[in-house]
């Protein structure tokens, strides 16, 4: 048959174009008869979709933008290559393209041009997104998921850790080891996590009965900038460290070797993320798992369904609690 058409595939199976377009992306939703009714049509007249012919039917551009806020660099970059890489993925088995864009595309009127022409289904934000950006994606009927923050309180769509419940995790699992004084670090460069895991350590010390020092808490402007917090190890007694990073954790054990404080003999440490470099530091960091790969799939499946108009609004929370044990952290 020649130059049939995803309309024409359609026909021959009674069925809608867009059920056929499922087919042809692996995609759920279309019972396995029909399914298998489509795949034996596609079969017989030699039917090769392109990508075109189901941007028209389904009036879809098959483009999803990814969009990194501007302001964050090496933790984010290290924390958040494995979500898009499994976003990635997500789209890829779904026939959607994946578009790197940043904050100051909004600015410079690249992402808006793709917003005009229709040339994007839809957006997920990695961190924030602002106010201009999410007015203008709402007034173009553009869905998009915000990832890893809070934003319940505007209408957005979320996928995020509970970070106070892994700092929580944390702290409890220091407490297992023999560990009561135990200090916090977080960077206060971003207001939300920091609030957000120093919650968490609050909640266990009262569930550990474990009297707060606030002298134990400590704030840092950027993850290699620790000021004389380690000089507060000596005389305030802490034997163990819970950074809200470990990027945190990483950077706050070279500058305990500066002053010749071992790590985990004299100083306990534990991180949150478990990202790559967590495994090569030395010693090894034990750190609680943020779940990456979950959240990145959890955004993309939400951010389709949002473009199929099966939901609205929906905030997804991923639970981390996973301790991966290495060498940082020492029984007493």
């Amino acid at each position: 048959m020649a130059n049939i058409t995803i309309k024409d595939i359609a026909r021959l199976a009674n069925v809608t174009p867009a059920a056929v377009s499922y087919v042809i992306n692996n995609r759920p939703g279309v019972s396995e008869e029909k399914r298998n009714t489509i795949l034996k049509i596609i079969k017989e007249t030699g039917y090769n979709p392109s990508l075109s012919s189901r941007k028209l039917v389904l009036n879809k551009s098959f483009n999803i933008h990814i969009v990194v806020s501007s302001e964050y660099t090496s933790f984010d970059n290290l924390f958040y290559n494995t979500a898009i890489k499994r976003m990635m993925e997500i789209c890829m088995k779904n026939g959607y393209n994946l578009v790197l864009s940043n904050t100051e595309d909004f600015e410079n009127s690249r992402l808006l041009h793709s917003i005009s022409q229709r040339d994007v289904d839809g957006v997920i934000f990695l961190l924030s997104a602002t106010p201009a950006a999410v007015q203008c994606l709402k007034e173009n009927d553009i869905p998009y998921v915000v990832l890893d923050a809070h934003m319940t309180d505007n209408g957005s769509s979320t996928v995020f850790c509970d970070y106070s419940e892994a700092s929580y995790a944390s702290f409890r699992y220091l407490v297992s080891m023999g560990h009561r004084k135990i200090g916090f670090v977080g960077m206060k460069a971003i207001p939300e996590f920091f609030a957000a895991s120093l919650n968490g350590y609050r909640k266990a010390l009262e569930d550990s009965r474990i009297a707060l020092d606030e002298e134990w808490i400590y704030g840092v402007d950027n993850e290699d900038d620790f000021g004389d917090f380690s000089s507060i190890l000596s005389h305030k007694g802490i034997t163990a460290v819970l950074c809200a990073t470990d990027i945190i954790a990483v950077n706050f054990m070279k500058e305990l070797t500066k002053h010749n404080i071992k790590v985990p003999d004299d100083v306990s440490v534990c991180g949150l993320d478990d990202i790559v470099i967590a495994k090569y530091a030395t010693p090894a960091l034990t750190t609680v798992e943020i779940d990456k790969c979950k959240m990145g799939e959890e955004a993309v499946s939400l951010l389709i369904k949002m473009i199929d108009g099966d939901v609205e609004t929906e905030n997804i929370c991923v639970h981390c609690t996973k301790v991966i044990e290495r060498e940082s952290v020492k029984k007493i």
